[in-house]
């Protein structure tokens, strides 16, 4: 679904190679095994080019003076999981120290959370607090995973939520229970909506019917009517002057 998503951008790729690992890899191991990767490509490159073999310093959580690297992979992340960190016995405290003093961290704010304060708190990140950007988000969005998947499970529209080829790939392989096909509305008043919505676009006017179905109307019925009508009160107007005159 991630690969579906980013077929049309072009600068965000997708690496497959934590997905292929035989068990649950942690962010630290992540994080070092896509640096070295990109470091060493970045070595055979210069190497081709200038025929020198440069050797580049394994990661060493005491080796940051000598660090000669170009390639410098962060953590992003929410400041929900920046404050995971607090949890007992969720974060390995060495793996925390790596990721902040080695990698370090961006961190995008969500909801109420103030990640400036809890970084001033917390032990280990405070020490590293040069190297932890914090990106404030000023456009607040709440999309998150959690809600798409419990919407996909009550059978609610998530269009324009996600990629129209990852809710397509949901509704064929069955995922999150879900039912509905993703171009059935599943409410029948979202269908009509949509049905008169499609009228009012092509510059005409619906008539509903009994059924719920639309019915178009041209536009010269539509004088004719309004014709009628007047002559209807035309009509009802002689009338009332006519009971006038009688009862004077």
């Amino acid at each position: 679904m991630v690969r579906l998503a980013l077929e049309n951008s072009s600068w965000i790729k997708l690496s497959d190679w934590e997905a292929k690992q035989s068990d649950w890899t942690r962010t630290r191991v992540a994080l070092d095994h896509h640096e070295d990767e990109l470091n060493q490509q970045l070595d055979n490159k210069i190497i081709s080019n200038d025929k020198v073999n440069v050797k580049r310093p394994r990661h060493d959580s005491n080796s940051d003076s000598n660090d000669t690297r170009r390639i410098q992979v962060m953590l992003l992340c929410g400041a929900d999981v920046l404050e995971s960190m607090g949890v007992p016995n969720l974060w390995d405290p060495d793996d925390i120290n790596q990721i902040a003093g080695h990698h370090g961290i961006v961190v995008i704010t969500r909801g109420d959370v103030n990640p400036a304060k809890f970084i001033y708190q917390h032990d280990i990140l405070s020490k590293h607090m040069n190297k932890i950007i914090i990106v404030n988000e000023w456009i607040r969005n709440d999309i998150s995973s959690t809600h798409m998947r419990r919407a996909l499970k009550r059978g609610d529209s998530v269009k324009y939520l996600i990629d129209e080829k990852v809710e397509r790939y949901i509704f064929q392989n069955g995922l999150y229970s879900v039912a509905q096909s993703p171009h059935v509305e599943v409410s029948p008043i979202l269908d009509l909506l949509s049905k008169l919505n499609n009228n009012f676009l092509t510059n005409g006017s619906c008539d509903s019917t009994p059924t719920g179905h639309t019915k178009q109307i041209s536009q010269p019925q539509q004088h004719r009517s309004v014709s009628r009508t007047s002559s209807a009160h035309a009509q009802s107007g002689k009338k009332t002057k006519k009971k006038a005159r009688s009862r004077n």
